[in-house]
């Protein structure tokens, strides 16, 4: 993964010098990068032959809430499509000595569409709302098994264009403000994160927004 933006390192030039001095900080960084255009359409075409099974997202797998989050999902358990991302996961994760997260798994892949609301019009505040995500994060583990785990690394890989809105947008807590930073995201861009960081969708404004989603697992952190 080329890596274009990132927080939280030391860069040097040739001689060894040091220019830039970030904020060390591995769950407060991202990695952004992309890959060529035929790829997603290839995706999208491949995706629109499998019988999947949509259904409305839920909050924290459980509930339906408009008002925290509205959209499209489907899930994706093909091997090809998850050594694809996989690769994506691991140069990221190598790419920075802040990172080098110990990553060993991944679970199959969510295809989500942001969508208009059907009803812009209803009176009801709720069922008016377009497809956003509120701010939350990734965080998962599993403490329940014999190999206990959690998830290090999501992924957002966008793929398609011609919408408008839908901005992602990541959050650091810093004496009980919430900081924010909108990430400009477009058809091929593929961006990386800590699951721990906190980040949103905004709501889509026109159009349809469709990515894959993805998380890396590994061993609790020590």
């Amino acid at each position: 993964m080329e890596t274009r933006i990132t927080t939280g390192s030391v860069l040097l030039n040739a001689e060894g010098t040091q220019v830039i001095d970030f904020k060390n900080n591995q769950f407060e960084k991202y990695k952004k990068s992309s890959v060529p255009l035929e790829a997603c359409d290839g995706i999208v075409q491949f995706l629109d032959t499998l019988d999947l099974k949509w259904e409305e997202g839920k909050v924290r797998d459980i509930d339906i809430d408009y008002r925290h989050r509205r959209s499209d999902i489907a899930w994706v358990d093909d091997e090809d499509i998850k050594k694809f991302l996989w690769s994506q996961f691991t140069s990221a994760n190598l790419s920075d000595p802040d990172w080098c997260f110990d990553i060993d798994s991944m679970e199959p892949i969510q295809y989500t569409v942001y969508k208009m609301s059907p009803t812009p019009d209803d009176s009801n505040p709720l069922a008016a709302q377009s497809g956003h995500y509120e701010w939350h994060s990734d965080l998962v583990q599993n403490v329940e098994s014999d190999i206990k785990k959690t998830r290090k690394l999501s992924m957002t890989l966008v793929l398609n264009d011609g919408w408008e809105g839908c901005d992602f947008e990541c959050g650091t807590v810093r004496k009980g403000d919430l900081i924010s930073e909108k990430i400009p995201l477009k058809k091929g861009d593929v961006i990386v994160f800590p699951s721990i960081m906190h980040h949103r969708v905004n709501p889509i404004l026109s159009g349809e927004r469709r990515v894959l989603v993805a998380w890396a697992w590994g061993p609790l952190y020590k």
